[in-house]
């Protein structure tokens, strides 16, 4: 059989764009698999052209739902760990990219009483802060400031990486922005 002709598994395909996927991002309720990009520009389009809420292209599960996940204030900033795990994550999706730490101990109450930043975040964190600034002298002092990355650096970082399109959705659906 002619090769231009063989299909590829429908599994590797992005069902938005029918790519092949380069990555795994999924949706959060679901866990179907999409391109960052296009399941950014999917949810724009539901929220802001069609003003419903955004919802996976493949099943119609709404991405705000908060059956399965937890949402923290911490030193300022919101993160997201879906129930049953530890994991915290900047983005409602709760991509592999977008994990901050983990949850190593809880109050009573169930909310985060300790958490660990992940090192890769650290590093993250590090390299950003270094490529934003100007000189060598202050690059030095940047490094030696973040050697030890803790929470009030949390809200830097993401403000460094960025929500995703529905992240800043949920924000607006559930008051937390305007």
């Amino acid at each position: 059989m002619d090769p231009e002709y063989l299909c590829l598994d429908e599994q590797e395909l992005c069902a938005i764009c029918l790519e092949p996927k380069n990555c795994n991002y999924r949706t959060p309720s679901c866990n179907h698999k999409f391109h960052f990009k296009c399941l950014n520009k999917w949810y724009r389009t539901c929220y802001f052209v069609y003003g419903g809420d955004p919802a996976c292209p493949l099943c119609n599960k709404s991405v705000l739902s908060d059956e399965h996940l937890n949402v923290y204030k911490i030193c300022g900033v919101y993160l997201f760990n879906p129930k049953n795990t530890d994991s915290l994550y900047y983005g409602i999706e709760c991509y592999e990219t977008c994990k901050i730490g983990n949850i190593t101990s809880y109050h009573t109450n169930n909310k985060p009483k300790q958490i660990k930043i992940l090192e890769s975040v650290k590093e993250d964190f590090k390299s950003m802060r270094v490529d934003s600034s100007s000189s060598d002298e202050e690059s030095e002092n940047i490094l030696e400031d973040t050697e030890n990355m803790n929470l009030r650096d949390l809200r830097e970082y993401v403000d460094m990486c960025g929500y995703s399109t529905a992240t800043y959705i949920y924000f607006i659906e559930t008051g937390h922005m305007s």
